[in-house]
């Protein structure tokens, strides 16, 4: 179980690698500030469509009177 936890914390990428508590070892030295931004960039395209999605599942879920 742990080797597959591993293998998919490898495979998510740098982000992993920040945002799960590592214990008590040396944290992972943080990316340069051209890298994070380089990477902002690249992750930009992504947020649009999710927040046309969270919108749209907001507006059913107030028809379907579940919304808060």
């Amino acid at each position: 179980m742990q080797r597959r936890l591993e293998h998919r914390v490898a495979q998510a990428g740098p982000c992993s690698k920040f945002t799960h508590e590592g214990g008590a070892e040396v944290p992972p030295p943080l990316p340069e500030p051209a890298e994070f931004a380089t990477d902002i960039k690249e992750l930009a395209p992504y947020a649009k469509p999710v927040e046309e999605r969270a919108k749209a599942t907001e507006a059913r879920r107030k028809l379907a009177g579940l919304g808060a």
